[in-house]
């Protein structure tokens, strides 16, 4: 670019050739120009004085000259840029570096770790990632932690998860029976009366920690709240599960009057004191038997209940339901079933078609008898639980 002709790197083209090839860096022995034979014109031998050297890395140009006098250029190339010799690498340029282990061998693939260990594996890498820090994972797997996050009501820590406190404060325990007292009631809840010689159902709950001794009798309502032979039934004994239906014989509903269905529980012993009864009462329920002839009689032809007292989120729920013979079909054509929140629970939430009222989410979700239709008194109905619903009971009608 200086304007002067380079010596050493300036190739003459004689013998009137109009083009060829020259290469750059001639410096093999069958390259050189002693090796050469006859030149064909365009492919000859080079003399020394015609090599394209360059003497130095760097930045270059190539030109077409008129004459080895004469500096005006006719042509140039774009630059190129001519680098070091390859290191050992075969980098031009390198240093070597880029092929060489921390163990200082050619190729060998061995990187110093985060700990400055030649082909090491960590080892001084914290749970947090960070070199020397020494913070590990606690018994919990929680990375520097002090165990507490898995450490039950007994001190103990258990990575499968900690021991809690029951419902009524014991730790490990399974009692509910401080949030969940016995229960008993007449079907269909919520009625409080039935009639003479009539087979009715009742339900009860009962706790988890209730003894195999618990029992349900119906006894006259004067009575004192506890067991006494004389003037009580026993009508349930020997159950089991969490909650379950049970029926109230023809004669054991044979005296019209007032009653009591009362769930007993074996009172504990007190030291130094005799016990004037075994059994006292934990749970009641009026019931009041009427006679065969009384209108309200006709009422008791209503119930709904499910198939099973238990059901898996969205699983399909199947009730049974039946009316009175003694209702009417007007009556009957806008008779619903709905489905309302359980009693003790907390509220669930609503979800469309659902309406809140005064007692909670209410879900009226079939009609009993559709507009068209014939009317029946008795059937089974399929419910799909809504995925955000909550615990729920059925209703009455």
């Amino acid at each position: 670019d200086s304007g002067a002709v380079m010596g050493q790197t300036l190739h003459a083209v004689t013998d009137g050739i109009a083009s060829g090839t020259v290469k750059l860096n001639r410096i093999t022995p069958e390259e050189d120009w002693e090796g050469c034979g006859a030149g064909n014109g365009v492919q000859r031998c080079l003399l020394p004085w015609e090599y394209l050297l360059p003497q130095e890395p760097g930045w270059y140009r190539l030109k077409i000259f008129l004459s080895l006098t004469n500096p005006n250029t006719q042509a140039q190339s774009a630059e190129f840029q001519v680098l070091p010799s390859p290191d050992a690498c075969g980098v031009c340029g390198g240093d070597g570096s880029s092929c060489l282990g921390c163990d200082g061998v050619l190729y060998s693939g061995l990187e110093l770790d985060l700990c400055g260990e030649c082909g090491g594996s960590n080892a001084c890498v914290g749970c947090d990632g960070v070199p020397h820090s020494g913070t590990v994972e606690d018994v919990c797997g929680v990375c520097g932690g002090d165990a507490s996050s898995c450490t039950g009501c007994d001190g103990i820590p258990r990575p499968e998860g900690p021991m809690k406190k029951d419902a009524c404060g014991n730790c490990g325990g399974s009692d509910d029976s401080c949030v969940k007292p016995p229960r008993v009631g007449l079907l269909p809840f919520p009625v409080t009366y039935t009639c003479v010689g009539r087979l009715t159902k009742f339900y009860w709950e009962a706790p988890s920690n209730r003894s195999s001794a618990d029992h349900m009798a119906l006894c006259e309502a004067s009575l004192p709240p506890f067991y006494i032979p004389i003037g009580c039934t026993t009508v349930l004994q020997a159950f089991s599960g969490p909650a379950g239906e049970a029926l109230l014989s023809a004669r054991e509903l044979a005296i019209p009057g007032e009653y009591e269905l009362r769930y007993l529980v074996r009172q504990k012993p007190v030291p130094n004191k005799a016990l004037a009864v075994d059994f006292v009462v934990a749970s009641t329920a009026q019931v009041t038997v009427l006679k065969a002839d009384d209108p309200s009689c006709e009422l008791l032809g209503y119930s709904v209940s499910p198939t099973s007292s238990e059901y898996c989120m969205g699983a399909r729920v199947r009730l049974r339901w039946a009316v009175s013979e003694a209702s009417e079909d007007r009556g009957l054509s806008t008779a619903v079933l709905g489905v309302v929140q359980g009693e003790g629970h907390d509220a669930a939430t609503c979800y469309p078609p659902c309406s809140d009222t005064r007692d909670g989410c209410e879900f009226c979700y079939h009609r009993l008898c559709p507009t068209g239709t014939d009317c029946a008194r008795s059937g089974d109905v399929t419910l799909s639980v809504a995925a955000s619903g909550g615990g729920v009971g059925t209703s009455g009608l």
